[in-house]
Formats: structure tokens, C-alpha cells, sequence
């Protein structure tokens, strides 16, 4: 049963996985981006419930054992949620690989295998400690059939991680060391693909545990043979076919909605989302929420796990004439700083009639040949509209391919844009700023000032 409510777990995150918003890209400063990807978690579950199925297995003295065991529970939860495990597991396997034998191809192949039995060994010992409270051991001899070993747990620690570093990967950058990287977007076409996927990952994971702690498995008697089959292959097999059959209509069903939307299953959702919103709901942009059509966003970028997206990439309209995407940011720009950005040290002359800056830097020159004359590599001008200073044109001499067009306050709705058009339009590029300009705001809805002022803030 502890791989049923495991698999319980996992089936509620593949369905919230699926409904993330594929254009959704997280970025994260603080703690938490630490925490474990979505699906290490249904192991914690899985450990927690089968130590108190030992608690309940045994009798007698049931108050001291019951308080053990949820004593040594809290650590065991805590550190795998923490990562330390991987931790460990990556310095045993850095020290015995790399360090001992150097950072060589020998080394490398020898680390990874090490440092994932490492990992492995350390949380299965983590789970005996519960288990060995439960069972009774610390205050009688139990008998030799019916003890809990810590061998076997040390080694369905390192099946598990072998099997689960195998479906999800291992580990994420050095510096935030995370399992289960892989896999972490599901598209709900492939909903029961995923569903199968998983379930069987986080079966066998389970499956390493259960089976080092069945004594009488040595044995290999018949009644063996049937108590695994009765209480294992079938309640895991029947739970995987009827959630596999019914994920489709759970994900689309309102109840459902209405239900993980209730606390605390909507903190939950939000841990498999690892923050990010659902493809059903409203994009809000600034303190004000987007209307633009999701098939034309590319990028949606959040910051620290806040609702309000920070920046956007979107893909153009063709009758923009736009070169490549259209990156919009929440923060308005200055004529004056934008200006000062893109001319640096340059020695600039202001044309006013056309309103043009010419500018020239100081760096390398190429010799113009059969001269003597040198022209400065990166020659800039910026070309700001007459009608209005909020747009402007950068445009290189020695690089007249694409010209980048900034728009600083988008309809004076508090945030700027930036894109390329092909210089050979470079004559008509204020009615293609205009038009984008025109695009921008009208997706954008504000709401109150009070709401927009504190949001910035």
C-alpha cells in the first residue's frame, strides 16, 4: 500500500505537470530552487508510509515505538527534501573518482556510478533508521525472519537511485544540486505516455525496498511467490491501468479544478508547476494582464516565483517586417539613459534637423586600402523619431544587416520593447515601430494605479 499512495502522488503530479504553460521560463535566486524535481518526492511518501506500516505490522509498546518512529521520520523526510543525499553522493563520488585518480575519463566514468550508490546508500539508510524504531528492535530481539536489515535497505537505496537517475536524471548544476532533471515538461497529448512513464519509474524504485525487506524472499517458497504477487504486482498493476484510464477526464473536469484550487492541494500544484502558471489561466504582465493570443508567445519569463511575468518574447505579426522576435520587458526606459546605454564612450555629433546622432568609437580602425585613411570599425548612429522621442534606431556602418529599434515606454503604459528590422527598411522604420508600438499596447490591459504602484514596488 505505501507504493499505491506513492503512485496516488505521483498521478497528481503528472496531471498539474501537464498543465504548465510550455512558454513558461522560471528563474530563481532564493532557497528553494534547491528543492528536488516533482517526482523524488513521491519517494519521501513512499518511505514515511511504509514505516508506519511496520509500526502497525508489529504489537506491543505500540506509544515509544510510534514516537520513535516519527521522531526519525523528520530527518529522513527533511534531508531527502533538502537534496542532502545527492549532496553526499556527489562529494563521495568527486573524492573517490576525480580526486583519487584524477579529473581523467577513468576518473569521470568512476565518479558517476559512485556518486549515485552514494546518494542511493545514504537514503536507504535514512529509511532503516524509522523502520528500525518501528519494528521494535531497540527495545527487544526480534526474530531473525521477521528483523529489519540495514543491508537490505542500503541496497534498495542503491537500486532505486540507479533506477531513477536512469528515467529522470541525475543531477542539475553544481552549484544547486537537484534529482530528476529530465522530463520536467509534459505535453497533456502525451499525458498517458507520461503517466506510464513515471509510475513504472517510481514503481521499481519502490519495488527495491520492499523486496530487500522481505526475509523469507530468500527462501524462494511458493507462499513467497504468492504474498508478492497478492501485495505488491497486483494492487501496483491495477492502480496504474485504472489511473492511466481515468488522468484524461480528471485533467479536463471542473470539479477537479475547483478542488486543487482549495488549500493546501493548490500549494501542492504549484510545487509540481515549480511556480509556473497553467496554460488555462491569464497571463499577467506588470500589474496588468496580457491579452495576446498564448500561439504568439514564445517566452514568458518569471522571477522568484512571482505571478507577474517580467519579461516576454513574442513572435512578430507579418506585416511587421520584424527580424526575429519582439522582446518586451515590465520596465520603462528614459530617452536620456537609453540613448547614454547604446553610446557608450562613442564621440557623437547631434544632427537636428533629422534628429540624428552620429557617432563614432574609439576602438580598433581598418585601414581604407589603397589610402591612407582609417575608418573606426563600429561607427554608430541612432536615429530618434521626430515625433516622438520614446522610439528609437541604432544602426551599424560596418554592420548594416539588422537594425535593433527600441520602443522605451510602450504607449505610455510603463513598459519598452526592442526588436530588428532589415536595414534596407530603414526609411520606413517609424510606421514599423508604430504599428508594433500599436500591437504591444493594445494587448496589454492595465488595471488600477494603486495595483500597478504596489506591484512595481
Amino acid at each position: 500500500m505505501p507504493v499505491v499512495g506513492a503512485l496516488l502522488f505521483v498521478a497528481f503530479g503528472v496531471v498539474e505537470r501537464a498543465q504548465v504553460d510550455p512558454s513558461a521560463s522560471l528563474f530563481s535566486d532564493t532557497s528553494f530552487s534547491r528543492l528536488p524535481d516533482v517526482w523524488y518526492p513521491a519517494l519521501i511518501i513512499f518511505g514515511c508510509l511504509h514505516a508506519l506500516g511496520h509500526l502497525v505490522c508489529h504489537r506491543g509498546e505500540l506509544i515509544p515505538r510510534a514516537l520513535g518512529t516519527f521522531l526519525f521520520l523528520l530527518p529522513f523526510a527533511f534531508l531527502n527534501l533538502i537534496n542532502a543525499p545527492v549532496t553526499f553522493g556527489m562529494f563521495v563520488g568527486t573524492l573517490l573518482g576525480v580526486t583519487l585518480l584524477g579529473v581523467t575519463l577513468i576518473g569521470i566514468v568512476i565518479a558517476v556510478p559512485v556518486a549515485i550508490a552514494a546518494a542511493g546508500a545514504f537514503s536507504g539508510f535514512l529509511l532503516f533508521l524509522p523502520l528500525y524504531i518501528a519494528s521494535g528492535l531497540m527495545m527487544r530481539d526480534e526474530p531473525r525472519e521477521i528483523a529489519v536489515s540495514w543491508k537490505a535497505y542500503i541496497g534498495g537505496g542503491i537500486f532505486a537511485a540507479l533506477v531513477f537517475s536512469s528515467a529522470f536524471g541525475v543531477f542539475g548544476p553544481a552549484s544547486t544540486p537537484r534529482i530528476g532533471v529530465g522530463r520536467s515538461v509534459i505535453d497533456p497529448a502525451d499525458l498517458n505516455a507520461a503517466w506510464l512513464y513515471v509510475s513504472l519509474a517510481i514503481a521499481l524504485c519502490c519495488s527495491g525496498f520492499c523486496l530487500g525487506s522481505m526475509r523469507f524472499w530468500e527462501k524462494r517458497s511458493r507462499s513467497a511467490m504468492w504474498l508478492l504477487a497478492i501485495w505488491f504486482l497486483a494492487p501496483v498493476a491495477v492502480v496504474i491501468t485504472l489511473t492511466g484510464s481515468a488522468l484524461e477526464a480528471l485533467a479536463s473536469s471542473p470539479i477537479y479544478r475547483t478542488v486543487v484550487a482549495t488549500e493546501p492541494l493548490n500549494r501542492l500544484s504549484l510545487f509540481f508547476r515549480e511556480g509556473a502558471p497553467r496554460r488555462s489561466e491569464p497571463l499577467h504582465f506588470k500589474a496588468g494582464e496580457w491579452l495576446m493570443p498564448r500561439e504568439r508567445l514564445a517566452l514568458v519569463h518569471y522571477v522568484n516565483g512571482s505571478p507577474f511575468a517580467t519579461r516576454l518574447m513574442i513572435r512578430p505579426r507579418p506585416e511587421d517586417v520584424v527580424t526575429g522576435e519582439i522582446e518586451v520587458s515590465q520596465l520603462s526606459r528614459s530617452p536620456d539613459d537609453a540613448r547614454a546605454s547604446w553610446l557608450g564612450t562613442s564621440a557623437c555629433d547631434l544632427d537636428k534637423g533629422r534628429l540624428l546622432l552620429l557617432c563614432q568609437s574609439d576602438g580598433p580602425k581598418a585601414r581604407i586600402r589603397g589610402t591612407r585613411s582609417y575608418f573606426p570599425q563600429s561607427s554608430r548612429v541612432i536615429e530618434v523619431d521626430s515625433e516622438s522621442p520614446a522610439r528609437d534606431m541604432r544602426y551599424d556602418a560596418f554592420w548594416p544587416q539588422n537594425c535593433t529599434v527600441r520602443l522605451l515606454d510602450v504607449g505610455s503604459l510603463g513598459f519598452s520593447a526592442e526588436f530588428k528590422i532589415n536595414c534596407a527598411q530603414r526609411l520606413s522604420w517609424r510606421q514599423i515601430a508604430i504599428g508594433v508600438e500599436n500591437d504591444l499596447a493594445s494587448s496589454y490591459r492595465r488595471k488600477s494605479g494603486s495595483a500597478e504602484q504596489s506591484a512595481s514596488q
